[in-house]
């Protein structure tokens, strides 16, 4: 039986391992007018996902990664209102949004920042 309190073998050094900073972000990205892409706030994804949702929507809203895309319907993807899902995405900037009624959003939540 071992000897309780007595080192057995080299000691191990534990360093410190700073973790980034990250917050919780739950926020509306809106359409205040049709046909004019928005793009979403700057912040960084660490987990590369988030959540969305367009409950209480009227419309279709549009998802894209660039005003050009959004704006022309290239490289963009409509979404019913009332649906939940998540997206993976790096940089929240890198996402543009537009929709078909004045006011229609996305509702976020995921965690920002690293």
């Amino acid at each position: 039986m071992a000897n309780p309190g007595k080192v057995i073998g080299n000691p191990v050094q534990i360093k410190e391992v700073k973790q980034p900073e990250t917050r919780l972000l739950a926020m509306r990205v809106t359409a205040k007018s049709a046909g004019t892409p928005v793009q979403f706030p700057t912040g960084k994804v660490p987990s590369g996902e988030i959540r969305l949702s367009t409950r209480g929507n009227t419309g279709t809203v549009y998802l894209g990664d660039s005003y050009a895309s959004v704006k022309e319907g290239t490289l963009r993807f409509g979404i019913a209102k009332d649906k939940d899902f998540s997206y993976k995405v790096g940089e929240l900037s890198s996402l543009w949004l537009d929709a078909d009624t004045d006011g229609d959003g996305i509702e976020l939540l995921g965690e920002i920042g690293g």
